[in-house]
């Protein structure tokens, strides 16, 4: 799979294990293995699955999520868990 076909060279991908959550401990709905994914350009992704991509700052989305944003329900959770200080 090309990530971002519009680039002239090959993209640097960074990825970065952030944690790992349970239900119980962390009040979430899964057991989760978090990875923050850090890419050099804009990835391409299927049109058919979604209707836009966009990249926010941490405090930006939550903020957008305060705001009645629909989303997955552990989003806000997962947000503040690993990037609020």
């Amino acid at each position: 799979m090309d990530l971002c076909p519009e680039a002239s060279d090959r993209p640097s991908l960074r990825l970065k294990k952030r944690g790992y959550l349970t239900p119980h401990q962390d009040q979430i709905s899964a057991f989760m293995k978090v990875y923050e994914i850090k890419l050099d350009c804009n990835p391409e992704y299927n049109k058919n699955d979604f209707i836009e991509s966009f990249w926010l700052f941490p405090d930006d989305l939550i903020e957008w999520l305060y705001g009645g944003e629909p989303a997955k329900s552990d989003l806000l959770k997962l947000v503040q868990i690993f990037y609020q200080e």
